[in-house]
């Protein structure tokens, strides 16, 4: 809101007045949210000529333990804090509009709020779409934690961050798991176009990169994507299940050897070369001693983009037959890769996981024979 400047102002309750969300049914036994996960910035006007005030509606859990303060008159809080941002998210999956993953939940460790997040109600004839906001506080490590399998595809970004005049990036991580073994996850993003994947060495978080949009790092064990979404007004993250190759492959070499020989980057390109694929399609989940054991995986092809990904069209069978190909190329020849000096390939294992669009596993039909 902006406006003459006011000294020695009440807020009248005609200037805001948040709505009480009824609860109708409309979303199912969980309200419906989006009416509390916006705010209104009162950029240094009405309450207070030297700084700003957010108001916030007065279901939004996290408000009170926040420290922002109750106003009966709008029926919401007022917050003089700036580190208040509203996170979207949606599912650009086939089944956007057919398959539930709500309620979804939000919170920080040790934080006093978890928020629940609904989808909108049905409109007319339109079904459900798994699209969501949530009012949170920047600089925090959050589980988003779905109710369902987390959509197959989907798309984050921060909105609306409360301290537009920093020169600072705000940043969340986000920690999603998902809920199926052997899950391959492609992380693209509009800023850098890579993927920014954080492997070499355990013990590094995503947290560590908050400054990059897209960082993630994949902990295989538990499903579970560590990654990164900032302030930054092209930072969109898109995080994608690929029917994929799980491969591991052992080098005749020490790990201070393979890094000092140029690590995971010369061991993508090396793969990539070998199996005349992108380098994008090679991702390094991890790398330990022994002598060095290289986890990663061969996805497929993604050609779509966030605007065409509802109508993607995959044949899954044609998927499967051109990783199998790939894979029995690793199992039977990868000994003789030229490995950019990383040092010989010793052996590979491969297992082949072609998904469906919940991120199921997809089983090829049997031929039968008359």
């Amino acid at each position: 809101m902006l406006g003459s400047t006011c000294t020695d102002c009440e807020l009248p309750a005609s200037l805001v007045k948040f709505p009480i969300i009824p609860a109708d049914g409309a979303c199912g036994e969980t309200n419906c949210t989006g009416l509390a996960n916006y705010y209104i910035r009162d950029d240094g006007l009405t309450l207070n000529p030297d700084g700003a005030y957010y108001y916030l509606p007065s279901n939004t859990s996290f408000a009170q333990a926040e420290g922002c303060e109750l106003n009966t008159d709008i029926q919401g809080f007022l917050c003089s804090r700036t580190d208040i941002a509203v996170l979207q998210f949606e599912s650009i999956s086939k089944d956007y509009d057919q398959r539930a993953v709500w309620p979804v939940t939000l919170s920080y460790d040790l934080a006093k709020w978890v928020t629940v997040v609904n989808a909108p109600k049905k409109w007319d004839n339109f079904n459900r779409m798994a699209r969501f906001a949530a009012l949170l506080i920047t600089g925090k490590v959050y589980e988003l934690t779905f109710s369902a399998q987390p959509p197959g595809d989907m798309r984050l970004q921060l909105q609306q961050k409360t301290n537009i005049a920093s020169t600072t990036t705000d940043y969340v991580v986000l920690n999603i798991t998902y809920k199926i073994p052997n899950v391959a996850l492609r992380v693209s993003i509009s800023e850098v176009k890579q993927n920014p994947l954080l492997t070499s060495d355990t013990s590094t978080s995503a947290a560590d990169f908050y400054s990059t949009c897209g960082a993630n790092k994949y902990f295989q064990q538990n499903g579970t994507l560590s990654v990164v979404v900032t302030s930054s007004p092209t930072c969109e993250v898109r995080v994608k299940i690929v029917s994929s190759i799980i491969a591991s492959t052992t080098i005749a070499t020490d790990l201070s050897s393979f890094e000092a020989n140029g690590g995971t980057t010369s061991f993508i390109t090396a793969v990539a070369k070998f199996l005349n694929i992108t380098e994008d399609r090679v991702i390094v989940t991890s790398v330990k001693n022994g002598s060095t054991i290289i986890d990663y995986y061969i996805t497929e092809s993604v050609t779509s983009t966030v605007e065409t990904s509802t109508t993607e069209s995959t044949d899954l069978t044609q998927t499967y037959t051109d990783l199998t190909q790939l894979a029995d190329t690793i199992q039977t020849t990868i000994t003789s890769m030229d490995t950019n000096g990383l040092g010989s390939v010793v052996g590979s294992s491969t297992t082949v996981n072609v998904v469906n669009t919940d991120g199921t596993t997809f089983t090829p039909a049997t031929e039968t024979t008359a």
